[in-house]
């Protein structure tokens, strides 16, 4: 009787369909193009990057210490959000030093990157936009590619278009499909 009751929470635990990772186990899948979490184009020399970053790997980053209660509690709340990781680069240089290089009005463009680019990125479900709700830029001070930190709330249920406007940059409309049913693939991070 006992050993059939532990056969039986195996099977269901095995059963579960959810699949467990470590850290590099996770950024390795989302890398990966092949299983659409990931998407770049290019075009008039500007390489756009989407990466979908899953909230137990932004919980992950956040925290602190060592506990699972605290990891718990991070996840609680990030799991609200849906993350983004954009890259943008400019003939194989971050946005900074193309600018540098343009001579263009640079703090200008860095002001533009910091807080109005926000509103030039958006999701697409079917015919509603909803808006970016939270959004971070980094500068990258020339050593790193031009990198924002993108959340949107409440988008997980449906497939979607995350939509760049890079028309004030110079390189038009890119649009990335992503599918709820890969989102839903990803492996859980073991902590």
């Amino acid at each position: 009787m006992r050993h059939s009751f532990l056969f039986i929470v195996i099977l269901l635990a095995g059963c579960s369909g959810t699949r467990w990772t470590d850290e590099n186990g996770l950024v390795a899948y989302v890398q990966d193009e092949d299983n659409g979490l990931r998407k770049s184009e290019e075009t008039d020399g500007f390489r756009i990057t989407a990466t979908y970053r899953p909230s137990d790997f932004i919980a992950r980053q956040q925290m602190l210490g060592t506990t699972m209660e605290e990891y718990d509690s991070l996840l609680k709340l990030y799991s609200k959000y849906s993350y983004f990781i954009v890259d943008i680069s400019k003939q194989g240089k971050d946005l900074e030093t193309a600018f540098v290089m343009e001579r263009s009005d640079f703090a200008s463009q860095i002001s533009y990157l910091a807080s109005r680019f926000s509103e030039k990125i958006s999701v697409r479900i079917d015919d509603e936009v909803k808006p970016v709700s939270d959004f971070i830029y980094e500068r990258s001070y020339g050593m790193t590619k031009s990198e924002f930190l993108v959340a949107f709330d409440g988008i997980n249920e449906s497939d979607f278009h995350l939509v760049i406007d890079g028309s004030e940059l110079g390189f038009g409309e890119v649009s990335f499909p992503f599918e709820k049913n890969q989102i839903k693939s990803i492996p859980k991070l073991r902590i």
